[in-house]
């Protein structure tokens, strides 16, 4: 069975097009995931910021937070110095040595 020229030209048109929007929104998508996991981890840091002059001078025995987080305060030992009320009484959620920059996801 022959195609016609203007079938054949309308089916690669639409297969450009289609192979396009794809590669398109794959960029977006990771455009978009880098943009919101670089946010987050500014945001994070800021907040270890903020609890570590709050802390610096000597820990209270726990930590406030105005949101449900999930925050300690371990020293080079292991030993957790202070806690958000979640965690109070918990032992360290992560191991830590000195000078290493941690990322660690937490169940729950």
């Amino acid at each position: 069975m022959t195609r016609t020229i203007r079938f054949r030209i309308t089916a690669i048109a639409v297969v450009l097009s289609g192979v396009l929007l794809a590669a398109v929104s794959l960029l977006t998508i990771n455009a978009l995931r880098w943009q919101l996991t670089d946010n987050l981890d500014e945001g994070l840091g800021q907040r270890a910021d903020t609890i570590a002059a709050v802390v610096a001078d000597r820990p209270p025995d726990q930590v406030s937070t105005d949101e449900d987080l999930l925050v300690q305060v371990v020293d080079t030992d292991g030993t957790v110095l202070a806690s958000s009320a979640n965690l109070a009484g918990s032992a360290p959620i992560v191991s830590t040595q000195s000078g290493l920059h941690t990322i660690t996801n937490v169940p729950g």
